[in-house]
Parts: structure tokens; sequence; C-alpha cells
């Protein structure tokens, strides 16, 4: 690794390391991503009711709190987009294994909530436990890449981002020369297969510097020899293939869009059931009764509009409000899930599908202390009657 470090000018005295000190490890540096593929989710043992009763206010806080973790990082579910962009990148990293030039990419469009970039990242994470499989002892390797593109960024910025990955130095007197070869020698050295990109559509072609950032990103492409992913919202409807630069773009790279579940046929009813009955399945809730959840399928999909990430962070987070909502500690007050995942105006489960028409309801007539007393007829409006009187029923 020493070599690669003499490709960067060293600091004069006085001058930062850095432009921007790392104060945590996200995703998109080398110990984040680390730690996102080691992180392996484990379900919490669900005690009886004995058990529960026994715990002190402490136990019983820590026991919700390990719940409470759980579901705020619930198991994602292997969904159509994820499988076809696993799919699609694996089969295209052995292709471009001996390629020297011209390698092909994968690039996911779709709206915010489609599951970009889980897809994504879930494609990474994926790769690199194969890698780590085929290569148990090499623990110096660094099969995948993760960054994203800043807003407004410059091709030294996005150099900059595949250097904070790796953990390099960049002064500030580096130039994009010596970010790039010192980039590209790491990369080299701990043989990179696979670089994911993500937040693409920060890129416009249109402007001078939307236009380098491409070119920079396709130099990254030529001196690595790596499969690269893209990702980024409506990416096909921005111009991002248009021009010359686009149409090289599209020439290169399989487009797999992200798009919102259906509901429409029986097959996409079952395929939406079924990804509700998954999510359900890997709850940890002591008063959940299977199959609530999957009941409601059709009143989730017009909540969510068919968004697997707005489902999600409902499922997510109508969980955490049924462990939260047991006051006095015993399982007999958590709220089901008919309430806790609907508002209070929503149908109940069977109910018309949100957004249908409501049908007209008729209005009973209150009891009466006259036995002969008769509701007012339908649509006739009510004229106020003299003080102390009842109103009467004005001309239909």
């Amino acid at each position: 690794m020493a070599v690669v470090t003499a490709v960067l000018p060293v600091p004069a005295a006085g001058e930062p390391d850095s432009e921007e000190p790392a104060a945590d490890n996200p995703l998109t540096t080398k110990e984040g991503w680390r730690r996102f593929v080691d992180t392996e989710p484990s379900p919490p043992v669900l005690l009886d009711a004995a058990a529960l009763a026994s715990l002190d206010a402490a136990q019983r806080a820590g026991y919700d709190e390990a719940r409470i973790d759980y579901h705020a990082g619930l198991p994602l579910v292997n969904t159509p987009v994820i499988r076809q962009v696993i799919g699609t990148s694996r089969l295209l990293i052995q292709l471009n294994r001996h390629q020297v030039s011209a390698r092909r990419g994968v690039i996911i469009s779709g709206a915010s909530g489609t599951g970009k970039t889980t897809a994504l990242s879930q494609l990474g994470r994926a790769c690199e436990l194969a890698a780590r499989k085929r290569h148990p002892q090499d623990r110096h390797r660094l099969p995948v890449v993760y960054i994203t593109v800043p807003p407004a960024a410059t091709p030294r910025m996005v150099a900059i981002e595949f250097a904070r990955f790796f953990g390099l130095p960049a002064p500030a007197r580096a130039n994009l020369t010596d970010v790039t070869n010192a980039v590209c020698a790491t990369a080299s050295h701990t043989k990179v297969d696979l670089v994911l990109v993500d937040e693409i559509h920060n890129i416009s072609l249109a402007t001078r510097a939307g236009a380098e950032v491409s070119d920079t990103l396709k130099y990254f492409a030529e001196r690595l020899p790596a499969t690269f992913v893209y990702a980024g919202l409506d990416v096909d409807e921005i111009g991002l293939f248009a021009g010359t630069r686009g149409r090289q773009i599209a020439g290169r790279f399989t487009l797999i869009a992200a798009r919102p579940f259906d509901y429409g046929t029986t097959g996409q009813r079952d395929t939406w059931r079924g990804l509700t009955s998954t999510m359900e399945s890997s709850l940890r809730l002591h008063q959940h009764k299977p199959g609530i959840l999957t009941g409601l399928d059709e009143y989730l999909f017009g909540r969510t509009s068919g968004m697997i990430g707005s489902l999600s962070q409902l499922i997510r987070g109508a969980a955490i409000l049924a462990i939260q909502d047991a006051p006095s500690r015993s399982p007999g007050t958590c709220s089901t899930w008919s309430q806790s995942t609907t508002p209070r105006n929503a149908p109940p489960a069977g109910g018309p599908a949100a957004g249908a028409r409501p049908r007209p309801r008729r209005e009973l007539p209150a009891k009466a202390a006259d036995p002969g007393a008769t509701r007012p007829a339908r649509n006739r409006r009510l004229l106020p009657g003299p003080p102390g009187q009842p109103a009467r029923p004005g001309p239909g």
C-alpha cells in the first residue's frame, strides 16, 4: 500500500491532510461498507407469557429495545427488481473479466421509493460475500466499491469520492490526475470487480461540468477492470442518453427499470400479497396474529401506491408503534395491526380499498319518544322550528 500513498503529494507543513476529515464511516467508505456487508439481522426470540411477566422494568425495557432495533432494520425482501439486478450484473461481471475496454454495465432507473438503492446495495453485498467465499484467505481484497455522485459534482469531486472510499489522503493541492492515479492503483491492488455509483441523476449532460463528470466516470471504467452499475432517479428521462455521450452510455449499459408494483391482474395481486406475507413473517410481536397483515394487502397497496420503500417504512413503523403502545407492559395492551397500520378512517380488513368510492350509508331514524314519529323524508332539508321545538322538514 506504500506505493499507492506515494502517488499523492505529501501535505506541506501547516496544510490540512485532507479536504474533509471523516467524522464517521458511512456506506461510502470501506469501513462502513464492510460493516454493512457483515451485518446479518438476527431475529430476537419472543418470550412466552410467563417469561415476559418475570422481567423487571429494566429488563423489559432492554427486551423491547432489542425488538425495536430489529424492526427498524427489518430484513429486506428479495423483490423481482433485486433478482434481476443481481442476475444481470453477475453475468456481466463474468463477461467483462477478460475485456480490456468497452466493458458493459447496468443502470437502475426509477422513481423515488421503488428500491433502486436497495437493489444496488444488495447486489454489492451478494458479490462481496461470494468473493469472500472464493478467496477466504485474502483479507486485503476489496471486490466492491460504493460511491454516490454529489450534487453539482465536478470531476475532481467524483475522484475524491473514490479516494474517500479507499481511505486515501486527498490534499487540497493534489490535482485530478494525482487522485485518479492513486485510486486506480489502489483498486488494482485490492482487486476491485464491481463499482456501484448511486445518485447518477446528479449528472446533467446539458452542462459542461456534468459532461466532464460523465467523461471522468467513463475514464475510470476504462482504467479499472471492473463492472460499473449506476442507479438514479428516472435516468432515462433526464437526458443521460442524449447526444453523443448519451448514445455511448446507452450502448454500453443495460437499463433495468425499477417500477412500483401493480395490482391489476391475479398474478400481480398474488405477487403483492406474497411480498406482504414475507414481510409479515419476519415480525416479532406478541399480539400479532399471522395473516392479519396479508389480509390488508389491498389497503396496503392503495396506501403505498405499490412502492416497496413506502411499504417497508409503513410496516416497520407500525411494528415499532405496536411495541411502544404497551404502557402497562402487558401483552394484551399492544395495538393490533388494523389499528397501527391504518388511520382512524381507514377501512377494516376486507373493506373497500383505499381510494374506492364509499357506498352510501342509510341513516337510521333516532328512537323517538312519540311512537308515531317518523324520520324526515330523504333529500328534504330541515328548517329551524320555534325555540325549544325540533326542526321540521322543508318542502322537498
